[in-house]
């Protein structure tokens, strides 16, 4: 899913963000705590890496972003930024760059966001949210509403996790 112009990320996943249940186990961990606690730093990086590597950047973008603007530290800090500059790339927003690793243009990717938070009404915590919750509807480890719209997924509050089987 490259979501680098023109579509809205959203639209994509809701569409085509169906992971494999052998990826099911990854993705639970960071997901659930983040339903327990959605401040928790490690558990948003954790799923931006694992968004990254699942091929779906615009989600990973949002992700590292949101985690970015919790309290974190300069190394947490410096981990998203290698997860957002990577979904950069991705996207088509970046560029390697010799000696400097990848360089990408802040004025363009506010823009991206721009256009992209605009079902969120232009919040990166709902977006974010959108992520996490579409994931879980996903990997089946919450019930909520029999046909989730765009706004259910934005929000933890119809959303009820399943028993943890371990």
């Amino acid at each position: 899913m490259n979501t680098g112009d023109g579509d809205r990320f959203s639209d994509v996943a809701l569409a085509r963000w169906f992971p494999g249940r052998k990826v099911w186990p990854t993705l639970e961990k960071p997901v659930r705590r983040l339903f327990s606690d959605p401040s928790h730093v490690g558990s948003w990086a954790e799923l931006a890496m694992w968004l990254g590597d699942f091929h779906e950047p615009a989600q990973c973008l949002v992700v590292a972003q949101r985690a970015r603007r919790l309290r974190c530290t300069a190394d947490e800090d410096s981990r998203l930024s290698g997860h957002a500059a990577l979904a950069a790339l991705d996207l088509g927003h970046g560029a390697w760059a010799e000696q400097r690793g990848i360089e990408w243009d802040p004025a363009r990717i506010a823009r991206w966001f721009e256009h992209q938070l605009q079902p969120f009404g232009g919040s990166l915590e709902a977006a974010a949210c959108f992520c996490v919750c579409l994931t879980a509807h996903r990997i089946e480890i919450v019930t909520g509403p029999p046909t989730p719209s765009l706004a259910d997924y934005a929000s933890f509050e119809p959303w009820r996790l399943v028993s943890d089987p371990a």
